[in-house]
């Protein structure tokens, strides 16, 4: 009887936390692996590459995304990836990590160097690394030497992380996007925006994908200096917002989550807006698009969409499997937000709350 109470107990709250019926992420989602991170930042999101997920400028070691397997900065790390100069960047701290050995090639100190959005380390490869030292600054180093390279004094703060295209580097001030030469600094073109910057910048092939405030998300071609297109249907009241680049789409999540042709902004489906959607996390994993959802009564609750259609399929934690927290009614996942990994890791969502990583499973 007391197990039957249980079950009984459990079905209700799914029932009345969230927005409509739907089946539970206990049908595709298996906790694995937990472990505790280093510091309790919640600017700083984790990436994943080759399997290795990397987090914070304090850690000497990744995550094996499939097991949760703590792999040192050694030897032991080339199993996995030929890779070995890791870029952290953050908002007092600057470093180049060479995760075959645990030391570092390059260090700098900044001042008030923070972006818009989530801070997440990253792979590279050139021989030069753009770091703006302060609000105002970008300074260019060389990678090997620790030399200096140029450094470029700024109209206005900038606001995302400089990323390289070709012999370029691009970084978006508060109302502008901006191009110059990645080794002599030169301005090489400037793009005027109607809003501030509410995102990263995002990169895919020659072009790039930006939020900015009051005038929706657009595209900008780096090759020929132009405006791709402009999507304005959109709420824009967030401080930053999260897009996710695949093959043929980008998706993004203001009040509800869409799916647009990369080429030409137009709109492939939108979800219903049955909830209020947050605009900051999203993540793709196999077939399903993960975000939260919030409801009347509970805030951000993970919901999978399918991403071929954006139909909803399951949504919160809270059932057999996930079983509520003594007194509470509802699981632990739908009490926080997790800050989700948005690269495709195929059969892995992994998470970030507080000072804890979450690695799951999908099923199917």
């Amino acid at each position: 009887m007391f197990r039957i109470i249980i079950v009984l107990t459990a079905v209700f709250y799914s029932q009345a936390l969230y927005c409509q019926s739907y089946p539970t992420l206990d049908n595709i989602l298996k906790l694995i692996w937990v472990d505790t991170l280093s510091t309790k930042d919640y600017r700083d999101a984790p990436i994943i590459k080759n399997g290795v997920l990397f987090h914070h400028i304090n850690q000497d070691y990744g995550f094996e995304v499939t097991s949760g397997k703590r792999i040192p900065f050694t030897n032991e790390i080339k199993e996995y990836t030929s890779d070995s100069l890791l870029f952290f960047d953050s908002k007092n701290e600057a470093k180049i990590v060479n995760v075959f050995t645990g030391y570092d090639v390059l260090n700098v100190k900044k001042r008030n160097g923070g972006y818009i959005g989530y801070r997440s380390p990253s792979m590279i490869s050139d021989s030069l690394v753009y770091i703006p030292v302060n609000d105002m600054k970008i300074i260019a180093y060389n990678v090997f030497t620790g030399s200096q390279v140029f450094e470029k004094e700024l109209d206005s703060p900038i606001y995302t992380k400089p990323i390289v295209y070709k012999n370029n580097v691009v970084f978006a001030e508060k109302m502008s996007i901006q191009v110059i030469n990645g080794v002599t600094g030169e301005d090489v073109w400037s793009f005027n925006l109607n809003g501030k910057i509410l995102s990263n910048l995002e990169m895919d092939g020659d072009d790039i994908y930006f939020w900015v405030k009051g005038d929706g998300v657009k595209s900008l071609s780096l090759k020929y200096y132009n405006l791709n297109w402009s999507f304005n249907e959109v709420s824009t009241e967030m401080r930053s917002y999260s897009i996710i680049i695949d093959t043929a789409r980008i998706y993004f999540n203001s009040g509800k989550v869409y799916a647009l042709n990369k080429n030409n902004g137009d709109v492939v489906w939108e979800t219903e807006n049955n909830c209020g959607v947050n605009g900051t996390f999203l993540s793709i994993q196999k077939k399903f698009l993960f975000f939260y959802e919030n409801c009347d009564n509970q805030q951000n609750i993970l919901t999978a969409i399918d991403i071929s259609n954006g139909v909803k399929k399951y949504q919160g934690f809270t059932s057999n499997t996930y079983p509520p927290k003594p007194g509470l009614g509802i699981h632990f996942f739908d009490m926080v937000e997790m800050r989700l990994v948005k690269e495709d890791t195929a059969d892995y969502l992994i998470g970030v709350f507080d000072d804890k990583i979450y690695g799951f499973k999908l099923m199917k």
